[in-house]
């Protein structure tokens, strides 16, 4: 039973997420245009902070109540390659040709920099771990 309970609320959480992000996308396009900072902009600090929040949920979840960093690196990983899915799914539904040929530059940009980071991230977190079976002394 508590185990249905979990699923239960996983679900629940992942619908309410789901359900929010209609509002927050078209709250964050009327910033834009009112505001005039720009949709790369606001998309970039605004929606995409709120978007990372449930993460930062769990990174913080995982590490201070269940003292398992393991699961806070995975769920920061994991997010991002179903996002990189999102975005494949997308350009397959596409009918104007590449998706990311449409999309300005400057996200393009902003893109590159994350992949780099994420490049980074999984170097360190594999030699990290590489290095830890290596013997003593060498």
């Amino acid at each position: 039973m508590q185990s249905a309970l979990l699923w239960l609320q996983l679900l629940a959480s992942a619908v309410l997420i789901l359900g929010s992000a209609r509002y927050l996308t078209r709250s964050s396009d009327v910033i834009a245009r009112r505001t005039g900072l720009g949709h790369t902009f606001v998309g970039m600090v605004l929606l995409a902070t709120a978007t990372s929040l449930p993460e930062l949920g769990t990174g913080i979840s995982a590490i201070g109540l269940q003292d398992s960093p393991d699961l806070a690196a995975g769920a920061a990983f994991g997010s991002n390659l179903v996002n990189i899915f999102i975005i494949g799914i997308a350009d397959l539904t596409w009918r104007n040709g590449p998706l990311l040929s449409h999309v300005p530059r400057a996200s393009l940009i902003i893109a590159g920099v994350g992949a780099g980071a994420i490049l980074i991230a999984s170097a360190a977190t594999f030699f990290h771990n590489a290095s830890a079976r290596w013997p003593a002394g060498t």
